[in-house]
């Protein structure tokens, strides 16, 4: 751990003082630092927020945190009064006082005060501060809701910092505490449990300084080394200080609690008082200094041979930890008050330049052999601004006939148009495409695109059967079978929900144009009720698998495919063979098991996709609390079975998944194919007779759904020998294999060693 912190400060110290010199108009940094110039360039006006919105906001704030305390209290006393219907306000409250009083903090028997914890609490930590950054990374302009949720945190870290202060004051006070350095730092002349009790609330308030950090990355702030270290470390070293019940605890925890009630109350009231942001730096410093000072006199103290209470190896821990801090700040004291540096206010006045200028081209996209000028409708496309501009001044007529309606067509017809450019490559316009779309009016003419009720009602059952009896005997002690079988109506669930939102299950229009007939609102009621169990967000996926759909496999396009660094499919390419890591080369290995937690990671995106977009999409964020909050109350007392639930779904879902496309070809952005040609390259489909397409919700034919989107999969397998006939015919090829084949060909196209040693 000390080389991890060593390696720590001697990064800061490279990047504070010998990259600097090289970077010129450096912006400075601070515990809480200002947004960076970058994401302030496009910056959209400030949201006003309603009180209604901000008592909103605040609410599910407190509201979550009541939960955890609710939690940590479980046992206590406290909670046995308030359960008792006889109970009163001064019952309860003198429930409050004893449990208070009576504290001990046992190690490993206390609430959240094992190692396993605490080792699992940075690791949770470190995940979600990774997935946030590579989340706004693609975000142009700061979360607009994280402003007042700052304000609701800071208001909670000033009181929750000033109350347990007043806590450990009065009981250092009580017993004795401060009447020499002997009894601040070595010995304890009476141990109360008020002094034990306020320590351990703040270990706990070490977790929401985690936010910290979380609400900078949010609005856009740069976090800087300093800052992820000290939040990354303090908890490890109060945790430290419980278990061995180091007698300086009163004093590095007193002055830490006065330093934060200083600083958190400057974050939620800074107008008027940026002149405090300098003393707040120096109070740390001074912080730092007197800790090191107690821990110091601890250590002289065992050397002479008096008896000190705690032990060396913690003390120790909090020498190095604070002299660390002590060095950081000290340098980042020097960096922002001592000397002053310059903002390079040209370069952020040419980047403002580009973005206006960006503002004034024309985004056109060609469809039936015209250009459409589809630069006002960027915003208002229900698939999203991303696959207009990545089909910009390209030929999207068979994407759109695929997947639009009559009332799309409407729109078409009221956006601006012109002749296509000389230059243009109409794919459309190819014998191909000309060949493709006969057979799609033949298919309709057959009645492939009307669903069939009986199969329809099946697969919904597949869904709704195992989920309902899942739960009766979750509910009636038979966790494991409950956890199997929900775990596979939410796999099938996925797939069901899929056929409704790509509108191919109920139909409107005539027939004979089922395709391009009118939208019927029960497919994405179905969508949204499925994706409620599932606790996905329906736009989220949509997002994600409509551009997955019309730009399959091209490289930095499909969203789907980008796997790195988890997965790097290599295929038979020396170049990314070569440029694996050292993990990253038993990829072939560890591909099974890793789909076990693609449930897991498709919720955190979902919740993503929410909070980045509220409160406009309140809805989805009260659809998408009612299923936490359901699935909390359905497993309360058996979580590990949720656990085993959500691996067995994530692993049938990722298996089918991957084996369909991702070690097919990778194709580049300017590929000029139609659309027919591109499935043949990056579609697989899996073989195994009716009960294997059942079981895969018929999704196991891809390459018939990449080429009719709007079918009922359930009628694929009847198009599957005229799509095999007209592969042959134009000579492209029909990829197939059960299950079994398509993971191993996965597997080899993961591995590197048969690309560089054949």
């Amino acid at each position: 751990m000390y080389g991890v912190y060593l390696a720590m400060f001697a990064a800061f110290f490279v990047s504070n003082y010998c990259k600097k010199k090289s970077k010129k108009g450096n912006k400075k940094e601070g515990d809480q630092p200002q947004p960076v110039s970058e994401a302030r360039k496009s910056k959209a006006p400030a949201v006003k927020y309603s009180m209604g919105s901000k008592i909103g906001i605040w609410s599910a704030y407190f509201g979550v945190l009541s939960i955890c305390v609710a939690w940590l209290m479980q046992d206590s006393k406290t909670m046995e009064m308030m359960r008792k219907d006889d109970s009163s306000l001064n019952t309860i409250v003198k429930a409050i006082v004893t449990d208070i009083e009576d504290f001990r903090y046992v190690s490993g028997d206390t609430r959240a005060g094992s190692w396993q914890f605490l080792v699992g609490v940075h690791v949770v930590y470190a995940g979600i501060l990774q997935f946030i950054t590579q989340v706004m990374k693609g975000i142009d302009q700061r979360i607009s809701w994280a402003k007042p949720l700052s304000k609701a945190h800071n208001v909670l870290m000033t009181s929750l910092s000033l109350f347990m202060l007043v806590v450990l004051v009065y009981g250092g006070l009580r017993d004795g505490r401060f009447g020499s350095w002997d009894s601040f730092c070595c010995q304890k002349p009476k141990a109360s449990g008020l002094i034990q009790w306020g320590m351990y609330v703040f270990y706990l308030s070490k977790m929401l300084e985690f936010i910290d950090t979380f609400l900078l990355i949010l609005s856009k702030k740069k976090v800087i080394l300093l800052h992820k270290v000290h939040h990354l470390t303090t908890m490890s070293l109060v945790w430290h200080s419980l278990e061995t019940d180091l007698p300086s605890d009163i004093l590095c925890g007193g002055l830490n609690c006065a330093v934060h009630t200083l600083m958190y109350a400057y974050y939620a009231f800074p107008d008027g008082n940026r002149w405090l942001r300098q003393y707040m730096t120096s109070s740390q410093i001074l912080q730092f200094v007197f800790c090191l000072i107690g821990l110091v006199y601890a250590q002289i103290q065992r050397v002479l041979g008096s008896p000190c209470m705690g032990t060396s190896a913690a003390e120790w821990h909090g020498v190095i930890m604070y002299g660390v801090y002590l060095g950081m700040f000290m340098m980042f004291f020097y960096d922002n008050y001592c000397r002053k540096g310059k903002k390079n206010k040209s370069k952020k006045a040419q980047a403002e330049a580009k973005i206006e200028e960006s503002k004034k081209e024309k985004h056109e996209v060609i469809l039936h052999g015209k250009r459409v000028d589809v630069t006002n409708f960027l915003n208002k496309h229900p698939g999203g601004r991303k696959v207009l501009f990545i089909f910009r001044d390209r030929d999207a007529t068979e994407q759109f006939e695929a997947y639009h309606s009559t009332r799309a067509k409407k729109w078409l017809k009221a956006l601006p148009k012109r002749e296509v450019l000389k230059t243009d490559f109409l794919i459309s316009e190819t014998k191909m495409a000309k060949d493709f779309a006969k057979m799609v009016n033949m298919f309709k003419e057959k009645g492939f695109y009307r669903p069939h009720l009986i199969e329809e009602i099946v697969k919904v059952l597949m869904v709704f059967g195992p989920y309902i009896v899942g739960h009766y005997l979750l509910f009636n002690g038979s966790p494991l079978a409950a956890a199997f079988l929900m775990g596979f109506g939410l796999y099938y669930g996925g797939w069901v929900s899929h056929d409704y939102l790509h509108h191919a299950v109920i139909k409107g229009g005539k027939k004979g144009d089922e395709t391009t007939g009118a939208v019927v609102p029960i497919n994405n009621v179905m969508g949204y009720v499925i994706g409620f169990m599932q606790g996905y967000e329906v736009d989220w996926w949509r997002a994600r698998h409509n551009t997955h759909h019309v730009v399959t496999n091209e490289d930095g396009n499909d969203p789907d495919i980008k796997t790195a660094p988890v997965l790097v499919f290599v295929r038979n390419s020396p170049t990314i063979a070569k440029g694996l890591n050292m993990i990253q080369r038993w990829q072939q290995y560890y591909y099974l098991p890793v789909m076990c937690i693609l449930d897991f990671y498709w919720r955190l995106e979902s919740i993503a996709y929410i909070l980045i977009r509220m409160p406009k999409y309140y809805k989805q964020f009260a659809l998408m609390l009612g299923h936490i909050i359901w699935t909390a109350y359905a497993f309360y007392g058996n979580y590990r079975y949720l656990v085993i639930m959500s691996l067995f779904r994530g692993f049938l879902t990722g298996t089918i998944v991957f084996s369909t496309h991702y070690g097919e070809d990778i194709l580049d952005k300017n590929h000029n194919m139609t659309l027919v040609e591109q499935t043949s390259k990056t579609s697989r489909n899996i073989t195994g007779g009716y009960i294997a397409d059942l079981l895969t919700g018929f999704i196991s034919l891809q390459t018939e759904h990449h080429l009719f989107p709007m079918m009922p999969t359930a009628n694929l397998a009847k198009a599957r020998p005229y799509v095999m006939k007209f592969f042959k015919e134009h000579g492209l090829e029909y990829r197939e294999g059960n299950i079994i084949e398509c993971v191993r060909y996965n597997i080899r196209a993961l591995r590197y060693d048969h690309v560089l040693h054949g």
